[in-house]
């Protein structure tokens, strides 16, 4: 349950046109830091389930090695060399056919993540990363919402289909301790990176709290822990509650509160620029 609701700040951001802003951006960056550090913790956990739940430190030592190296590796090509590649590649082929070419990357980097016993959904989420967002990533902004929005509906239909309805009554004290503590802890954690990262005051607040939201991620998190037999069902149940009740608090909280964060800055740069 920890990673944030990237999608959701991100449409949170966007909708009050706040995802340029000095706030926004670094709100953004926590969220993907964040999806990256929980797809290499799951990618770690998963592999280790292939020893029958024995933990190996130096198999740990090498996975976590491998799950690093195949992240950082896998941005330095996209941010380096792709960008290179695609000023010849995109005057030769057309803009369906070079989607099709990213979507395919994607299943590929998806299988090669496998391969190295890391979780299929690190190479997925890197393509999403490295496609270059200014020029082509616009311009395929309307092909990639459309996928986006055929893979969500099958994804929510079969979480949806796992969760039990008729056991919330039973889980009732673990949901309400989950709830507590996945809150708690993001409230805490939150605010420590926002008075690192230079936030004050109710900016540093609001970030914790734009922070408290969860989404896919702890989904796939959740159904990838009851896949490899290491939790009963109800884990999908618990993690589709604690995304619902998260967003609940946090969606209506950053959508309130962003007009007077961006007032609150606002002022601090007429008073640094009154002081030079």
């Amino acid at each position: 349950m920890a990673p944030s609701g990237t999608s959701i700040v991100a449409a949170s951001l966007q909708e009050a046109g706040k995802s340029a802003s000095d706030f926004g951006r670094k709100l953004l960056a926590a969220c993907i830091i964040d999806d990256v550090e929980g797809i290499v913790l799951l990618s770690v956990a998963l592999s280790l389930t292939a020893n029958s739940g024995q933990i190996n430190p130096t198999e740990l030592v090498r996975t976590s090695l491998v799950a690093v190296s195949f992240v950082l590796v896998s941005i330095f090509l996209g941010a380096k060399i792709l960008p290179e590649i695609l000023k010849r590649v995109i005057k030769v082929i057309s803009e369906p056919s070079l989607f099709a070419l990213f979507l395919g990357g994607g299943l590929v980097l998806s299988y090669a993540a496998s391969l190295l016993g890391l979780s299929p959904v690190t190479g997925a989420f890197l393509v999403g990363a490295i496609i270059p967002a200014k020029k082509l990533g616009e311009k395929m902004l309307d092909r990639i919402l459309l996928m986006e929005t055929v893979f969500a509906a099958v994804f929510f239909t079969s979480i949806g289909m796992s969760v039990q309805p008729t056991s919330v009554a039973v889980l009732l004290p673990v949901l309400v301790l989950a709830i507590i503590g996945s809150v708690a802890a993001r409230l805490v954690g939150g605010l420590g990176g926002a008075f690192a990262g230079g936030l004050k005051g109710k900016v540093a607040l609001l970030a914790a709290i734009a922070l408290i939201s969860r989404a896919e991620m702890s989904l796939i998190i959740g159904k990838g822990g009851v896949d490899q037999g290491l939790a009963s069902p109800d884990l999908i149940t618990i993690a589709a509650i604690v995304v619902v009740v998260s967003i609940g608090i946090a969606a209506p909280a950053l959508k309130w509160a962003l007009p007077s964060v961006e007032a609150s800055e606002e002022v601090g740069r007429n008073i640094a620029r009154e002081k030079r």
